[in-house]
């Protein structure tokens, strides 16, 4: 085994290098490659100038023969110079462990006292010590020679136990920092390090926390917070191929245990910047090329999100609780806010509208800062984005911060950017929390209402842009929010009235209004200028059809079709469903479910893996890629869930399948369960569907669904796509290519230059005239091709309306595009 002679490591300074290198070269010269002496007498002469000078000359005169001699030549100097008392320092051993590393192989009789001056230098494990060391592990573990280091394995396994391995990111991050403090913080380090990975169960133990304080304080909060902090944003998930995480491996696992360890440590903060690089920390244990490889750590994290007193602790969980697709992370997340929400005495659905925080933003949606000479100006727009305007000493505004406040104020402009950035992050997750008021059918009194929403700068912002439903089911009436009347106001834009603090305010649905109705709101948005946060008045409504009420306790509404497994399996999770991986084995899997408390009723859809080509059907795991959709059922709650084993669904009960159990009447589910079950079911069919990808034009492997791509791609429109018609109904005449477009009842018709295009409504999928030839556009992956399209639709979300209407403006100045993998195709007849 050859070793590269590469530097390592920066040799220790000292004024004695020069004298050390004459030395070392005349003591060479005075030896023959035999180890034989040239000129005994010589060599004499310059071991006796070397035991007679000063020891630190002599331990530069042994750190310069280690550098140097790849036979070890001067052996028995060598020998005599280890024994010595010298000042050793870390640089020292540091470079005298990499001199060993680099001249293997080698055979040095007293390597055990390299042990002991590690110690005495402070046994500070630096990283070029960690790799020579690990780098000598492994030369001396191949091959037949002894391995004697006894006393230096054990040392340096020891302080190697206790700091983060290299293995990760964060642990050369930590271990690195740590290295340039000094010999006493180190130690503090070094004792925090060994009790946090000491860290078992669920959750620690009142004395575990106890005992975990001092060694905080010994550190300091701000050291230990900065840190944390720094660490937990540098956490990356393994990349793919990365071997260690496909199996065990003892640093990968001591890393996972010392981030848990850490996480319980912050539980007694109440930091909102630890909250946040919590937060940040544990999506990215929860997700890598090979699936969650962090839970330890991550349920530590999130355990600590849930003792911390503040509020944007909780907010946090809140927000995880939407986005993380893990359904244990999910469970846990919940028990977190419940204990959460038992402990301020309130329900968990309260505490997450009273924990929202304001990250300094006043209720007109502003947050103004001072650095020095310098204004900064945050401001929340009428669709929730934050922008900032930065205002110089003259007054005027000026596009970035200057350099006087990145120079003067690096700390405070940080933790303002970091505040702005963590308003913009929870804006989109309060979205998303607002969405799922409807199941289960929230309610507050009017006087709530306004103490949590109406002037909240956040919160507000997303209640204003939407429609409210006030009193009893007898009676009702419906408002928005007008900002400038400071109260609700009539589709006819009258104040209303004989509303009262004690007035039951929920979230307004389509569902119970007239046709007349919701035009009226779509107008009245419109003409506002308001774009909704969600489809709202533009949201689909499935109620209940002929065939439906002849198959009784079953929907087939959304069956054959193939989606992609693993994005159905992460949009189910954010929609609040349970859908497990399926694999090629003889296991059962339970089919997508998600369940309805309140109102007792457990919904699930029944899908199952296809394929059986090992090649293009499964990943290396054994996972399906793509899933067949069938039934659309119902059950109460208590209900035996149903399994699919190979051979079709059944009802797993005391051991025994119950072929096609009965679930509920579809005609017994309420309206409003039925109508967002469908509704997700049919957003899982049109986000997930291979007939979305222009990959799959060809049917996938031998072609088995050539058919299906053909027939989804340009097929009859699901409910959300007949929504999009309407929506590009009212929206084409306010754009400037209306005199090119033409809407039919599947497609957009555009009229370019070169061709005619119909672009489909349901898939975004294109078609050119005169031949229906396909035309292929792939999708930017960053979604900055319709980013601008979406600002003129009435509410947030359609990523594929505004796809299409992307795909329409670039098709109408077909002329203008430049990109030869479209022009080809366009211009091939």
């Amino acid at each position: 085994m050859t070793v590269a002679h590469t530097t390592l490591y920066t040799s220790p300074v000292s004024n004695n290098a020069a004298e050390a290198d004459r030395l070392v070269e005349a003591l060479l010269a005075s030896v023959r490659p035999d180890g034989r002496w040239r000129a005994l007498r010589a060599y004499q002469s310059l071991v006796e100038q070397v035991a007679a000078s000063a020891p630190r000359l002599q331990l530069d005169v042994l750190l310069a023969i280690l550098r140097r001699c790849a036979r070890w030549d001067l052996q028995p100097l060598v020998n005599w110079l280890v024994v010595q008392t010298l000042p050793w320092t870390a640089a020292d051993v540091e470079a005298m462990l990499c001199a060993a590393r680099q001249n293997l192989p080698f055979d040095w009789s007293p390597q055990f006292l390299l042990a002991e001056q590690f110690r005495e230098s402070g046994g500070v494990l630096t990283p070029a010590i960690q790799t020579a060391w690990s780098e000598i592990q492994t030369y001396y573990a191949g091959t037949n020679a002894s391995f004697s280091w006894d006393s230096m394995v054990r040392l340096l396994n020891e302080t190697m136990n206790i700091f983060p391995r290299f293995r990760d990111h964060w642990g050369i991050v930590a271990t690195t920092e740590i290295a340039t403090l000094s010999l006493e913080k180190q130690d503090d380090w070094k004792r925090l390090f060994y009790y946090a990975c000491n860290c078992h169960g669920a959750k620690p133990i009142p004395a575990w926390r106890q005992n975990g304080k001092p060694l905080v304080e010994a550190i300091g909060a701000e050291a230990f917070r900065s840190s944390v902090i720094r660490w937990f944003h540098v956490v990356a998930a393994p990349t793919l191929g990365d071997s260690v995480y496909n199996g065990s491996s003892a640093d990968n696992e001591y890393n996972i245990d010392l981030l848990k360890g850490l996480a319980w440590l912050c539980a007694d903060s109440g930091e909102p910047e630890i909250a946040r690089a919590l937060a940040h920390l544990i999506p990215t244990l929860l997700k890598g090329p090979y699936g969650p490889w962090g839970v330890r750590a991550a349920n530590g994290a999130i355990w600590a999100l849930s003792a911390m007193e503040c509020r944007e602790a909780i907010a946090q969980l809140s927000r995880l609780n939407l986005k993380v697709a893990s359904r244990s992370a999910r469970l846990q997340i919940e028990e977190g806010l419940e204990a959460a929400a038992k402990r301020a005495g309130v329900t968990k659905a309260d505490l997450e509208d009273m924990s929202a925080p304001t990250y300094g933003f006043d209720a007109t949606g502003i947050r103004s800062e001072i650095f020095g000479d310098v204004k900064a100006v945050a401001t929340v727009g009428a669709t929730g984005e934050i922008s900032v305007e930065w205002i110089g000493a003259n007054g005027k505004a000026v596009k970035a911060p200057p350099a006087v406040v990145k120079k003067s104020y690096a700390a405070e402009l940080k933790a303002f950017k970091a505040e702005i950035a963590a308003a913009a992050t929870m804006l989109t997750a309060q979205k998303l929390r607002f969405d799922s008021f409807y199941l289960p059918e929230r309610a507050w009194t009017l006087q709530t209402w306004r103490e949590r929403f109406a002037t909240h700068p956040l919160l507000g912002n997303i209640a204003h842009r939407l429609i409210w439903q006030f009193g009893e089911k007898e009676g009702q009436s419906e408002g928005i929010w007008s900002v400038e009347r400071q109260s609700f106001v009539d589709v006819g834009d009258q104040p209303l009235e004989r509303l009262t603090d004690a007035t039951e305010v929920r979230l307004w649905h389509p569902i119970g209004a007239t046709v007349d109705q919701v035009v009226a709101w779509r107008d009245y948005l419109q003409q506002h200028a308001i774009i909704q946060p969600f489809k709202q008045a533009y949201r689909e409504v499935y109620l209940l059809t002929d065939a439906e009420r002849n198959t009784a306790i079953y929907s087939n509404r959304f069956a054959a079709h193939l989606l992609k497994q693993h994005q159905m399996h992460v949009l189910a999770g954010l929609r609040g469903w349970r859908s497990p991986l399926q694999i090629m084995s003889n296991d059962s899997f339970p089919p997508a479910t998600k369940l309805f408390p309140e109102q007792g009723i457990r919904a699930e859809f029944w899908i199952e893996g296809v394929g059986e080509n090992h090649s293009t059907d499964f990943t290396e795991s054994g996972t399906y890629l793509s899933l067949a959709t069938d039934q659309v059922r119902f059950y109460s709650l208590d209900a035996p869930e149903d399994q699919y084993n190979g051979t079709g669904f059944a009802t797993i009960q005391r051991g025994q399948d119950v072929t096609d159990a009965a679930g509920m009447l579809l005609s017994d589910v309420p309206s409003l369960v039925f109508s967002e079950v469908m509704r997700d079911v049919d957003m899982f069919v049109g986000v997930c569907s291979v007939g979305n990808d222009p990959a799959w034009r060809d049917g996938g492997a031998d072609g088995h669904y050539r058919d299906y791509w053909t027939d989804y791609s340009f097929g009859d429109l699901s409910a959300s796509a007949v929504t999009r018609r309407d929506v590009l109904k009212r929206l084409l005449p306010r754009l400037k290519i209306a005199a090119r477009c033409t809407l039919l009842e599947k497609f957009l018709v555009v009229r370019g230059d070169l061709r005619i295009y119909k672009i489909h409504l349901g898939s975004g999928n294109i078609l050119m005239e005169p031949n229906d030839q396909y035309l292929c556009i792939v999708q930017d992956r960053r979604g900055d091709q319709y980013q601008d399209a979406a600002s003129f639709l009435p509410f947030e979300g359609d990523q594929r309306l505004a796809l299409i209407l992307s795909k329409a403006f670039l098709l109408a100045e077909d002329t203008r595009i430049s990109d030869t993998t479209i022009t080809t195709q366009i211009k091939h007849n």
